[in-house]
């Protein structure tokens, strides 16, 4: 169920601006970027339909960029390759070949996004770290990846203790409050290398036409995510990063959208307000699971 009649529903706007743009406008500003990383909700399929309209929009601007998808895993990237060289390169033949809905991404949603980038004949490449890469950093930490990958990586550094504070707080809301402090440890290191992982397929596979980050919006905000990674690797590069994201009826001004940061800047360049989806309230299921547990 969609509420559609929020006054910003649909709306994109310009958050080192604070204004309201077009659609044209968006992707003017856009195409002059190196890499574009687009974050969105994974489950909401009005996210998927829009970031098919900015790829093809670019593309009819006359970019042909190669496309960087977190929901595969870079070792599927040779059958992502043997798909996209088929006589048939359809959505459905990538998730036969992939592991994708067995790790739980939603196929119906990123259909039409596949699909269009499909039609465009964009390189797909996977970008998110393995199972196997994970369950060494699960039980090894960043040693797991060796001195020369995290050298490459950037990730020799420590976070930032106010974007440490943020993230992790994301981290407990997401886990409903249930997390045990050192799984909050693990998780915030491992979000850590899934950013820079994602940043790392945004450089190695760029093209000409530079490189297109379809993510979850916590990936892609500006202060310590992915393109804290392309700063620090790439400075000269332009970057321009949109977020799709869900209204609150309650909420009608813009700015309250942005999530907390320390400065008090704009995590992202621009935001493209949809309605919201209606979803099964994760925290509860969590309770009555652990309720199951406990009787």
């Amino acid at each position: 169920e969609q509420k559609a009649d929020h006054e910003l529903s649909g709306k994109i706007w310009d958050a080192r601006n604070h204004t309201l743009i077009s659609q044209d406008h968006l992707l003017k500003e856009l195409s002059h970027a190196s890499y574009v990383l687009l974050g969105e909700i994974h489950d909401n399929p009005d996210h998927h339909i829009l970031q098919a309209r900015v790829v093809d929009g670019l593309v009819q601007l006359g970019r042909k960029p190669v496309i960087v998808m977190e929901m595969f895993d870079i070792d599927e990237q040779p059958a992502i390759n043997r798909v996209l060289a088929s006589n048939n390169p359809s959505a459905d033949n990538l998730f036969k070949n992939t592991h994708a809905i067995q790790d739980g991404w939603p196929g119906d949603a990123y259909k039409p996004l596949l699909e269009t980038l499909l039609k465009n004949g964009l390189p797909i490449f996977a970008a998110d770290i393995t199972d196997d890469e994970l369950q060494n950093l699960h039980a090894g930490g960043f040693k797991s990846l060796g001195n020369d990958r995290l050298a490459t990586l950037n990730l020799q550094q420590p976070l930032a203790s106010g974007h440490a504070k943020i993230l992790r707080n994301q981290i407990i809301q997401s886990h409903c409050g249930y997390a045990e402090e050192q799984h909050v440890n693990t998780m915030l290191y491992m979000q850590r290398v899934r950013d820079a992982y994602l940043a790392d397929g945004l450089i190695r596979n760029a093209n000409g036409s530079g490189s297109i980050l379809i993510a979850g919006a916590g990936h892609v905000r500006n202060d310590f995510a992915v393109p804290a990674y392309l700063r620090a690797r790439q400075p000269n590069k332009k970057y321009k990063i949109v977020a799709f994201l869900e209204l609150n009826q309650g909420v009608s001004s813009p700015e309250e959208y942005l999530p907390e940061t320390i400065d008090g800047g704009s995590v992202y360049d621009f935001l493209w307000f949809t309605p919201e989806v209606k979803y099964e309230d994760p925290c509860e299921q969590f309770r009555e699971q652990l309720e199951k547990i406990d009787s």
